[in-house]
């Protein structure tokens, strides 16, 4: 498996922007995911001609918005409650009961 290349690794580091070929071979998407994401405004992105261009600061911001789970440790206080976080916000779940 090759290493996943470096936000900050690039040839042109110093730039604040990453094109689109660079952002789906960090994430490892095809390029219908990346237009996808983009499109539903999930990732900033800026159109500068005809090329797209991603602050890596919004990148790394996107990455972490899709990390699993709850920011904040899970206690014991919040495990018994009707609520379940999910893509980054906590939503209410029907009970049964």
């Amino acid at each position: 498996m090759t290493a996943r290349p470096s936000l900050t690794g690039s040839a042109d580091s110093a730039s604040p922007f990453l094109t689109l070929g660079e952002v789906i071979q960090y994430l490892r998407v095809n390029a219908r995911t990346a237009y996808r994401l983009i499109g539903s405004g999930e990732l900033p992105a800026s159109r500068i001609g005809r090329q797209w261009r991603i602050r890596r600061s919004d990148l790394e911001r996107f990455i972490e918005s899709q990390r699993v789970g709850s920011p904040a440790s899970v206690t014991a206080e919040n495990t018994e409650t009707d609520e379940l976080w999910v893509g980054g916000q906590i939503q209410e779940v029907l009970s049964g009961s």
